[in-house]
């Protein structure tokens, strides 16, 4: 994996002297961006959001620093960021500048499938509406819950298929890849990444034998295509618990763990989001 370098951009203020601390000096399409604001004279940040695409963020973990979801849907182009808060005695600082996105590398996948997996029938996609609604509603809910552990791999095993791979299925429809693939036979224990709050534990259309995990802060991470599930919704997990053993249920050609991150309602590229977070957010 690419190591991160940090950017700064600078700024004079009115109220404050801001620096704009990111890992790379631009962004890519269905990966996280690392923000941190410093205020030259240490001064100490009450709240801190960014405005970004028409959407608000807010920090993570602490007030100064930002892990904001550049969807995958999000075109390449110059974008304008807000940066806005205020300071511990009440002041309020804004600062703008300019993020610009590019496109990521993704490849092209062609899959074959049951034809029950593509064509669907009224009471199919009934069950597919439902489970798209259910999952929106929870990844829309963010819990003030904290961590203090670094993020880990689900198992360590060879990556078959990557994050926003385009793909073909049966030859005509057309989706992108949400998470990444990790092969893993039947029956392969998978570990919670981190601490968190069981959120999904049951057979999904697409998803098949599905766990999610509430990490908080709008942070989950996806467990898809399982065999067996280990926990129940509602249950607190901590990191490396195994909740679930792989498997080839749902919309697959094979065995494998779809393993995924969905950071303020985007799914996003997860082993750039681990390494983001393990090197910089979490201490």
């Amino acid at each position: 994996m690419k190591k991160f370098l940090l950017f700064i951009f600078f700024s004079s203020l009115l109220f404050a002297k801001i620096n704009i601390i990111t890992h790379q000096k631009f962004a890519v399409n269905g990966q996280a961006f690392y923000i941190k604001v410093v205020d030259e004279d240490n001064q100490s940040f009450k709240t801190l959001k960014v405005k970004f695409n028409n959407r608000t963020y807010k920090s993570l973990q602490n007030s100064s620093q930002i892990v904001l979801p550049i969807s995958y849907y999000t075109k390449k182009g110059r974008y304008l960021l807000s940066i806005y808060g205020s300071y511990m005695d009440g002041k309020k600082f804004k600062k703008k500048f300019y993020l610009k996105v590019k496109y990521g590398n993704y490849k092209k996948e062609i899959l074959r499938v049951s034809k029950k997996k593509t064509s669907f029938g009224s009471k199919s996609l009934k069950r597919i509406r439902k489970e798209s609604k259910e999952a929106k509603k929870i990844y829309a809910k963010f819990s003030s819950k904290k961590y203090n552990k670094k993020f880990i791999y689900p198992l360590n095993s060879k990556i078959t298929s990557q994050y926003g791979n385009r793909r073909l299925f049966n030859g005509k429809l057309k989706s992108y890849h949400s998470g990444t693939d990790f092969r893993a036979k039947v029956g392969t224990p998978i570990k919670a990444s981190n601490d968190g709050v069981i959120k999904i534990a049951k057979h999904r259309f697409f998803a098949g034998g599905s766990v999610v995990i509430d990490h908080g802060e709008g942070i989950f991470t996806v467990y898809y295509h399982l065999s067996g599930i280990k926990v129940k919704v509602g249950q607190a997990v901590k990191r490396g618990e195994i909740v679930g053993i792989s498997g080839k249920s749902g919309r697959v050609t094979g065995p494998h763990l779809h393993f995924g991150v969905v950071l303020q309602t985007s799914s996003i590229e997860a082993l750039e989001f681990i390494k983001l977070m393990n090197d910089f957010v979490i201490k």
